[in-house]
């Protein structure tokens, strides 16, 4: 998940991760992460 906000440009992608986990389904979180 991280990886995928810094390649997207976040500037701090392992909160922005934490936050975005939060919201989203456990599946696209492991899809996300698959990128």
């Amino acid at each position: 998940m991280e990886s995928f906000l810094r390649l997207i440009g976040n500037a701090d992608p392992l909160e922005e991760a934490e936050l975005v986990e939060h919201s989203l389904s456990p599946s696209t979180v492991e899809d996300l992460d698959d990128l």
